[in-house]
């Protein structure tokens, strides 16, 4: 492992210093300029009182300040917690809690603030003037730069939250060094370098689009940061005109960009790579993507935010080898297939997939009990269900509890949602469990198709039967204009069984 990304931030400061860091609109920050308002606001936190381990909690959505007051929590020896800007006041008030933030950095506009500044005790530094006691960006910026922290590699780096679609969110536990192992992971498999620059339209507090931000910066990449998709072709036009080279992206995303009208407007003849991870992508919308951008190399990825974003990669010379997988483990990364017991599995045996690595958390903030059900013995146990073939590539097979028990057989919604994926017109497609009174339960299909197509419940069930057990077909199909999605972005698989 290289030097820590806060280290990295600093020399690129020094070495190139006018190279553009991020694009927001029409402002542009360079290194240097990042690098000091990284410093003043860290002597501003230092001036505030806050101690080295104490949590500053950031709730923008993707724009310069964030990346400011997380890496000058970093470079103040702080703790730095990303919040989810579209989440109400109650759910941010139990992470503020949780996390023991001393201080929160925050938009002025967001709409929970007002309830925040009568139930949260702790202190607000805003970028815009709102209705509570706050102090103005401006102000804290105007303090004399400090002498940056040098944290230890296994010192608490940030909490971030996970979704919590089974409970409240878990505040993940990651240290420096695991940000700095994944970073060079990422860089090692995009072959990132200084002269790439990245659409960041995920979310920067979630671990895929914070995995965005700490591995383009660690090479001194650019960003050009965005926050919304409501008008899909401005973000295209910034894109051709910032001569955009990554796009990181989940399926929908890739949906509402990449369409054939888009793309004959903005063709991004820039665009070096895309990455997919965070989630399923249908196999014929990889297809579609793959012939309208020949140039661009498609990476499928998976990971999660205890392995601070990426576990696997998967070349994009394999794609067409491979269908269905999402790739070998990414550099300094050992997976293993595992049974309930504990014992590993050989190739092609589906089980839950363990982790090792330098980018493996620290644990789950207060909630020792927690932490030792996933984490044994170095290993993270990921609650997933995979195998891996010959070639010690990994296939996703579901989540530990998502197993659809029908008659006496148990199946995996994954395999059938490859299956339907494959169909040209599905743009995305959840399979989950429905109550029946003979078999307990049997399998339902709910399916997105691509605008434009016009999919059959009797052609989704002739393909699965022509490809699957009988028992594996679906028994009901359902087609939506979207799947329901977590606050993380993730498909809700089901909050328990569907009933008819």
């Amino acid at each position: 492992m290289g030097a820590l990304l806060l280290e990295r931030l600093g020399q690129h400061a020094r070495q190139r210093g006018q190279a553009t860091a991020l694009v927001y609109g029409d402002a542009r920050l360079r290194y240097a300029e990042l690098w000091d308002q990284v410093r003043r606001l860290a002597a501003w936190y230092r001036c505030r009182g806050l101690r080295p381990g104490e949590r500053v909690a950031v709730l923008m959505h993707n724009r310069p300040e964030y990346v400011v007051a997380y890496y000058a929590a970093w470079a103040a020896g702080l703790v730095a917690v990303g919040l989810n800007a579209a989440c109400r006041a109650g759910e941010l008030l139990h992470c503020l809690q949780h996390s023991g933030a001393r201080l929160l950095v925050a938009e002025g506009a967001h709409r929970a603030l007002p309830e925040l500044g009568r139930r949260w005790l702790g202190d607000m530094l805003l970028t815009a003037p709102a209705r509570v006691t706050s102090v103005p960006w401006h102000d804290a910026l105007a303090t004399e730069p400090a002498t940056p922290s040098a944290p230890a590699p296994d010192a608490l780096a940030a909490l971030v939250y996970t979704s919590g679609t089974t409970g409240p969110p878990k505040g993940v536990m990651l240290g420096h060094g695991a940000f700095a192992a994944n970073a060079d992971a990422i860089v090692q498999s995009l072959r990132l370098r200084p002269t790439d620059k990245a659409l960041a339209l995920l979310p920067l507090h979630y671990a895929y689009g914070g995995s965005v931000m700490h591995s383009h910066l660690a090479v001194g990449a650019g960003l050009l940061l965005e926050s919304s998709l409501v008008y899909p072709r401005e973000v295209l036009a910034r894109m051709e005109r910032e001569g955009v080279t990554g796009l990181p992206a989940v399926a929908p995303t890739l949906s509402l960009l990449l369409s054939p009208a888009r793309l004959h407007e903005f063709p991004l003849g820039h665009l070096r790579y895309i990455t997919h991870a965070g989630g399923p992508i249908a196999w014929a919308s990889v297809r579609r993507i793959r012939a309208a951008l020949p140039h661009a190399a498609f990476y499928l990825m998976y990971g999660q935010t205890e392995a601070t974003a990426r576990l696997c990669c998967l070349p994009p010379g394999q794609i067409d080898e491979k269908p269905g997988a999402v790739g070998y483990p990414v550099s300094g990364v050992r997976l293993g297939i595992r049974d309930q017991a504990g014992r590993a599995l050989p190739p092609g045996e589906v089980g839950e997939i363990w982790a090792s690595g330098a980018n493996i958390m620290l644990g789950y903030w207060g909630d020792p009990r927690g932490s030792a059900q996933v984490l044994r013995g170095g290993w993270l146990r990921t609650g997933d269900l995979g195998h891996m073939d010959d070639d010690g590539c990994l296939y996703l097979d579901g989540r530990v509890g998502d197993i659809i028990k029908t008659g006496a057989h148990r199946v995996s919604p994954v395999e059938i949602e490859s299956v339907i994926g494959q169909i040209d017109g599905v743009e995305e497609v959840c399979v989950s469990a429905v109550g029946d009174d003979l078999l307990g339960q049997v399998i339902h299909a709910r399916i997105v198709p691509r605008p434009g197509a016009r999919l059959q419940a009797g052609r989704i069930r002739g393909h699965c039967r022509s490809r699957l057990a009988s028992y594996k077909v679906p028994r009901q199909v359902e087609f939506c204009q979207a799947l329901p999605r977590s606050n993380g972005g993730k498909v809700l698989r089901s909050s328990g069984e569907i009933r008819p």
